[in-house]
C-alpha cells in the first residue's frame, strides 16, 4: 500500500469518526403510497390458453415489489373491475360475472384475444373503452420500510438537566427522504391459486421514483422520536418506453424514535457533564 493510499484511509477514518462524534440517528418507519393508477396497454399476462397457460382471462389482481417490501395479494395496486356483469350482444341472457373476488382488478389480457381487447367499454372502464383507471380515486399502500439517519445528540441548552435540542428534532429541519424507489408491478396468479399447474405471477412493468420526499407539514417531532406526518407531494411516473401503466407515489413518515447507535450520546439527568457539550 503506498503512502497516498494510507493517507487517504486515514482522511477517511478522520471524517467518519468527526461524523459519529455526538451523533445519534433517528430511526425512520415510513410508508410509500400511489394513487392515479392507470393501464395503457398493451398488457398480455391473463389471456388464457391461447398463451399455453392455464389463466383466467381477461382480469387479473395486481401486487407490488419495492426495493424493501414484497408484493402481496391486497390492496397494493387497486384497478377498477369487481363484481362486474358482461352480457353477450346477441344473447342478453347469456352473462358472466368477472372478478368474484375481494379486489379491484385490472384487465391484463388487452391486446392478444379480439373480445377483451380495446374499444371495448366491458373490459376497458376509461378514455370510451380504450384505456383503465383506477376506481373511487383510492391511495394505495403498496410498501415501506424502516432506515436510519444520523441526527446530532440530544443537548441541554439551558441547564436544566433536560435536553431540549438535536434527536429526532433534526428531521423537521433537515426533512426526509428516500431515493431509487421502484414498484415493479405483477399480477398474482400464483398468490391466488397456489398450485404447481398455474402460472406464476406475471411481471407487467416497473415504475421508478428517482427520490421521494417526505412532507414535514403535520408531523409531530422531539427529542426522542416523530409520530406520523402527511403524505409528500405525489410524484408522477410512467413504465418503459411502451408507456404500459402509469400512476403517482409518495411517501409518509409513520414514526420514528432516536437512538445512542454510536455510543457517543449522553444522558443530562444522569451525567451532568453532558451539559459541558
Amino acid at each position: 500500500m503506498n503512502r497516498s493510499t494510507i493517507l487517504a484511509a486515514l482522511v477517511a477514518v478522520s471524517c467518519l469518526t468527526v461524523e459519529l462524534l455526538g451523533s445519534g440517528v433517528c430511526r425512520i418507519d415510513y410508508q410509500t403510497k400511489n394513487k392515479s393508477r392507470y393501464v395503457h396497454g398493451p398488457v398480455n399476462v391473463e389471456c388464457g390458453l391461447s398463451s399455453g397457460e392455464v389463466h383466467s382471462a381477461p382480469f387479473g389482481n395486481w401486487g407490488v415489489d419495492t426495493e424493501s417490501t414484497d408484493r402481496r395479494d391486497g390492496h397494493q395496486f387497486d384497478g377498477w373491475c369487481r363484481g362486474h356483469r358482461v352480457c353477450e350482444d346477441d344473447d342478453p341472457d347469456d352473462c358472466t360475472t368477472y372478478c368474484n373476488g375481494s379486489w379491484l382488478q385490472w384487465n391484463s389480457c388487452t391486446t392478444n384475444i379480439p373480445k377483451y381487447a380495446a374499444p371495448n367499454e366491458d373490459f376497458f372502464n376509461y378514455d370510451n373503452g380504450r384505456q383503465q383507471k383506477n376506481k373511487y380515486s383510492s391511495v394505495n399502500a403498496h410498501g415501506g420500510g424502516r432506515t436510519d439517519i444520523v441526527v446530532s445528540c440530544p443537548t441541554d441548552t439551558d441547564g436544566d438537566y433536560y435536553p431540549d435540542e438535536g434527536g429526532c428534532e433534526d428531521v423537521l429541519d433537515r426533512g426526509f427522504s428516500i431515493g431509487g424507489h421502484r414498484m415493479e408491478l405483477y399480477e398474482l396468479d400464483g398468490w391466488i391459486y397456489h398450485n404447481p399447474f398455474f402460472h406464476d405471477d406475471d411481471a407487467v412493468g416497473t415504475l421508478r421514483f428517482p427520490t421521494l420526499r417526505a412532507s414535514t407539514s403535520g408531523i409531530r417531532c422531539d427529542i426522542f422520536g416523530c409520530t406520523g406526518g402527511r403524505d409528500g407531494a405525489f410524484q408522477s411516473k410512467k413504465s418503459g418506453s411502451t408507456t404500459k401503466v402509469s400512476a403517482k407515489a409518495a411517501i409518509q413518515i409513520t414514526g420514528a424514535e432516536f437512538e445512542d447507535a454510536f455510543g457517543s450520546c449522553c444522558d443530562p439527568l444522569s451525567d451532568p457533564g453532558c451539559l459541558e457539550w
